[in-house]
């Protein structure tokens, strides 16, 4: 199986270009529903599924759901 690494600096990076989109004045965050702010969220975390290669999708509720397809590898002895 693959070790999976997380890089520090890029979930800094995502964390805080995530933070800017509906940003408060009193240092919050608000991205309600069906908003702009909501929509440019969602498209920006969609990019940065499929850049890790998920396929991305949303389920009739609006969740947004990235898959990485994967196998179940064995071994015989």
């Amino acid at each position: 199986m693959q070790a999976v690494t997380i890089s520090k600096e890029r979930l800094k990076i995502h964390i805080d270009s995530l933070g800017e989109i509906g940003k408060t004045i009193d240092n919050g965050v608000q991205r309600l529903a069906l908003t702009q702010e909501d929509r440019e969220a969602t498209l920006l975390v969609s990019e940065w599924m499929r850049e890790a290669g998920l396929t991305v999708s949303h389920d009739h509720f609006g969740n947004l759901i990235g898959r990485k397809e994967g196998g179940i590898q064995t071994s015989l002895r």
